[in-house]
């Protein structure tokens, strides 16, 4: 199949767009005080907000694979694959748990809901893992207790991430976009929504 630049290339705006929202909302977040009253709930205020956009960074990803942005790195294609399959046989098996069973991360949604964005935020959190290639950014995941730490780094890799797509698909190293796609693709982005 090939991949769709357009659908890519818009996707990855979208995948810019959750990371500076999380950038902009982690701005004040310091160093936890452990002294501090109120430290489970601001902990779990921290994780709440990093669940929220590591799952709508998790559905992106999710359609920029299946659109084919990762057709050429396949270590990421199949770990996105491998968790579609995890979501697929839960959904065969009419079978929705918490998200605790499933989880691969150190932080919790916001209710104990019954739902599948795990599988979204287990896609982002793996993709990251996949996309950090220093080992300072490896060492930040195994202290993965550090919400501000692990926020930064999404946001840092998720925007490196659309930036290298939006740019490969974008500039011709890839299925080209055209200028007459590319200002369609604006001015529908530029729409209101109805």
């Amino acid at each position: 199949m090939e991949p769709d630049a357009i659908h890519i290339y818009y996707q990855a705006d979208h995948l810019r767009i959750v990371a500076t929202n999380l950038e902009n909302e982690i701005a004040d977040w310091g160093v936890l005080d452990t002294s501090a009253p109120g430290l489970q709930e601001e902990r779990n205020r921290r994780g709440h907000m990093l669940w929220s956009h590591a799952q709508q960074a998790g559905v992106s990803l999710f359609k920029l694979c299946g659109a084919g942005a990762f057709n050429k790195m396949p270590g990421i294609k199949n770990h996105i694959c491998e968790v579609r399959n995890e979501l697929m046989k839960a959904i065969e098996a009419f079978e929705v748990r918490p998200y605790y069973f499933d989880s691969h991360v150190g932080y919790a949604p916001p209710t104990n809901d019954y739902n599948y964005d795990v599988f979204f935020v287990n896609i982002c959190d793996g993709f990251c893992r996949l996309w950090a290639t220093s080992f300072e950014d490896q060492s930040l995941f195994a202290r993965g207790s550090d919400f501000a730490l692990r926020a930064k780094l999404y946001v840092r890799i998720l925007k490196d991430a659309s930036d290298s797509l939006m740019h490969e698909f974008a500039s011709g190293k890839g299925p080209h976009i055209t200028q007459a796609d590319l200002e369609k693709l604006l001015s529908d982005l530029k729409k209101p929504e109805q």
